[in-house]
């Protein structure tokens, strides 16, 4: 991510997001920058946990499916968790990679291995995430965008700011983002989500 972003602007000052793992990668890049000297004027957290509070497997949705990363990306993905529960895992992953094509979140050859692939990329986020430690202290502020709503079937852990505060010379500045863990960047929140980013970035 570094290497492609630097090809493309080789110089600060840098605007960097990133959200859940996402916000764990545009620490670290942002840490890797400000230790090669360079400016990073913006860092946004959304809902991502600070490093070494991320916990150690998912716990949550069981049952139905064999999968249970499939079965928590189906409920986290929309789908009513009874009906999910009641499907096995080649009818769950059908249903899946169906409204996959519809909404065009998967390719339209090989959606099922692209699907699985997607699942095992979670999966590996998920170890890496809650494996990644640091010393980094950064000078950037940090914008936390996070939520208050817990998911009802996935037990995401709700993310507290005094966890990313020693990770920073600034402020740790705090923005509450409507919705759950897994529903913040889909419509209706998004636009919430939006507003609050717009609002965040420097002029």
């Amino acid at each position: 991510y570094l290497a492609a972003l630097r090809e493309e602007q080789p110089h600060g000052p840098y605007l960097l997001s990133g959200w859940s793992f996402g916000g764990t990668v545009a620490y670290e890049m942002a840490a890797r920058l400000e230790a090669a000297g360079e400016e990073v004027a913006f860092l946004g957290l959304i809902d991502a946990a600070a490093p070494g509070t991320a916990p150690g497997s998912r716990a949550g949705a069981t049952g139905g499916a064999g999968d249970p990363d499939l079965l928590r990306y189906g409920i986290a993905a929309g789908i009513d968790a009874g009906s999910a529960r009641e499907l096995d895992e080649e009818e769950l992953l059908d249903v899946l990679v169906r409204r996959g094509r519809e909404e065009g979140t998967l390719p339209r050859t090989s959606p099922t291995e692209a699907l699985r692939r997607l699942l095992r990329v979670a999966e590996a986020n998920g170890a890496a995430s809650a494996a990644y430690r640091t010393d980094a202290v950064l000078a950037v502020d940090l914008h936390l965008f996070t939520v208050d709503e817990r998911h009802p079937e996935l037990a995401t852990p709700l993310v507290d700011p005094a966890g990313w505060r020693p990770r920073t010379a600034g402020a740790v500045v705090r923005a509450a983002v409507p919705g759950n863990h897994h529903d913040l960047v889909d419509p209706p929140h998004c636009a919430a989500l939006a507003e609050l980013l717009a609002a965040a970035l420097p002029s």
